[in-house]
């Protein structure tokens, strides 16, 4: 009895420590759930993907946007359990004739997975590919998964 309360007791700060960091495993987006799309599910006209260090055209618009800056990825490999599923940061470009503007997005504390530009509102959805033990990505392989609206 007195060995079955001391396990308990020992289990105890790691449950709790557990619990402390399972609010980390949600998305910290405006109201809109995230989650990771198979290539079928990009049909929206206001998704597009951008690719690693080019740039992609908005519509009929002249505007577009360019992935410019692979900053950090530290997430959780998708052939691994982790207990936190860590975190990305990319660089993107909205350019318009001769103006550009800049914005850092992703999933970091003091980072957003969406902005405000130029009368739009761009969100990341997600980074791809989704890093994994048995397979080293190049900066080439990333691509940015974003939503393109008006703003309102």
């Amino acid at each position: 009895m007195i060995m079955m309360m001391n396990t308990r007791c020992r289990a105890m700060p790691l449950l709790l420590f557990s619990i402390l960091l399972m609010p980390g495993c949600n998305s910290r987006s405006t109201g809109i759930k995230i989650a990771s799309l198979s290539e079928a599910e990009f049909s929206g006209p206001d998704t597009i993907q951008v690719p690693y260090n080019q740039t992609v055209q908005i519509g009929e618009t002249t505007r577009s946007l360019r992935f410019d800056t692979l900053f950090r990825d530290s997430r959780c490999p998708e052939d691994v359990n982790c207990i936190w599923k860590g975190a990305w940061e990319i660089g993107l470009e909205l350019l318009e004739q001769d103006i550009t503007r800049t914005m850092k997005l992703g999933t970091y504390l003091k980072t957003s997975m969406d902005t405000t530009l130029a009368g739009f509102t761009i969100q990341v959805l997600d980074l791809l590919p989704h890093p994994n033990t048995t397979v080293k990505h190049a900066k080439s392989d990333y691509r940015a998964i974003v939503v393109i609206r008006k703003a309102e």
